[in-house]
């Protein structure tokens, strides 16, 4: 069975503080699947997570750059953004599949934009912005997970 935490978040300090405690739950090798709309909140998430997973990063959106690893001692956090891509081939080029199977953190925005690559064990965080920049942010775990205390 799943366990799913639903957020409440009237800030962007309240999404980077959700951000915050999943990334205290996180465990390496985890793959976090970061979905929502054009300028939802899905970067100021995984800024929370970055740091909640122990790394110190200046955390930005790599629409662009396509990936940012950032680290600090032994651990990694690697976030993608494959917005611009169009088809697997493309996706293939960016090498996010040489991260999938290490011990680093993944967390991926767009996870739509993946196709087969999207893992069942993934961890899924849907976030859905309401009214005055308010946001629904749910995490879906995989069995035996669940949330601790933040």
């Amino acid at each position: 069975m799943t366990a799913v935490t639903q957020f409440v978040c009237p800030t962007s300090s309240d999404t980077i503080r959700a951000g915050h405690r999943l990334g205290e739950n996180l465990r390496p090798g985890d793959v976090v699947l970061v979905s929502g709309a054009l300028g939802s909140g899905k970067t100021t998430f995984i800024q929370g997570l970055v740091r909640g997973y122990g790394v110190d990063a200046v955390v930005t959106s790599p629409t662009f750059a396509l990936i940012h690893v950032y680290s600090t001692g032994d651990r990694t956090v690697v976030h993608a953004d494959p917005y611009r891509l169009k088809g697997a081939a493309e996706i293939a080029t960016i090498g996010l599949e040489e991260y999938l199977d290490t011990d680093a953190v993944v967390a991926i925005e767009w996870p739509e934009r993946l196709g087969d690559l999207i893992s069942e064990s993934a961890i899924r965080v849907a976030i859905i912005a309401g009214p005055d920049e308010a946001r629904r942010i749910h995490v879906v775990l995989p069995e035996r997970r669940q949330l601790g205390a933040g």
